[in-house]
This record gives structure tokens, sequence and C-alpha cells, in this order.
């Protein structure tokens, strides 16, 4: 199977957020009533290794704001799968997915802010990415936090927090 930077598949992140799709709340009045096969094509598609059906079928599904085909979008535009690689397109999207709440969108914008992959490096603002999402539970997102936490400096992790209790 195909594997982004970070050694998750593709195909599993995929499976993950169709679940997501499927148990969220009904389409927002005037949505695209097509979307469930829209995505369901688009899955396929990854499933197929045909990128660039997959990329035609979220592209329009991620800029209705389904924060599942943002957040896949945001993973083809990191891989260069059926698109030209561009890390600032992927952080654009993967942002969009992470402010919805997607925790592993918060995840993986937290180590694109660690590590300047996108977007400008920021530890702080990684720090709280991190802990947005750790504040779902999610083992590698409070890992995360704590790492992140002893490479900040106090006057950081105060700022960190201030601008977490705005967020949520």
């Amino acid at each position: 199977m195909p594997r982004d930077s970070k050694g998750a598949t593709f195909l599993s992140a995929a499976l993950a957020l169709l679940v997501l799709f499927a148990l969220a709340p009904g389409l927002p009045a005037g949505a695209d009533t097509s979307a469930p096969e829209k995505w369901k094509a688009a899955i396929d598609a990854l499933k197929r290794n045909d990128y660039e059906t997959a990329y035609r079928e979220l592209k329009p599904l991620a800029e209705d704001g389904n924060a599942a085909a943002q957040y896949q979008l945001g993973l083809l535009y990191e891989g260069g799968k059926g698109v030209r690689k561009d890390l600032k397109e992927a952080a654009k999207w993967i942002r969009e997915a992470a402010e919805q709440g997607i925790a592993d969108a918060q995840i993986v914008l937290s180590n694109k802010y660690q590590n300047g992959e996108g977007v400008r490096k920021d530890l702080t603002e990684a720090y709280i990415w991190a802990s947005l999402a750790a504040n779902t539970g999610v083992r590698r997102a409070i890992e995360l936090k704590n790492k992140l936490a002893k490479k900040l400096d106090p006057k950081q992790l105060a700022e960190a927090e201030r601008s977490l209790g705005d967020r949520r």
C-alpha cells in the first residue's frame, strides 16, 4: 500500500474518514446531494491507487466544506498523489479539516508547524494543534503535546494556553 512520509497509509486514513462521514449528521441545507456517491467514488479510487480520480472527486467536496475530504485532499497534495506536490496547499487543506475538529488533521498540522512543512516553523502553534487533538483523547496527540511542551519556554507555553482558551 502507498504510504505518506509519516508512514500512515492513505487507505487506512480514507477508511477511517469514511466511517466519520457515515456517522456525521445529514448534509447541510443546499449541499450537493450526490456527495455520498462522490465520497464513495473517491474512496474507491484511493483503494485502486487512482489518485487523479480521487482528487477529482475530493476537490468539490473539500471546497463545499467536507472536513474528511479536506483532510484527504491535503494528504494528496502532501504526497504528490494525483496532483503536483505542494506542501503549502497541503497545509491549507489539512488546516481546514483541523479547524473542523478532525484529530488526525490536527496532529498532522501540529507536525507541519513543528517542522516548518508548508507553514512557517512555530512550536507554539504546533503545541496548540497537538493540544486540540489531545483533547479528543488520542494517545499519539497527548504524547506529541507533552513532547512539544518540553520544547517551549514558560512564556511560549503561557501564550499557547491563552490561545487555546480562545479557541475552545
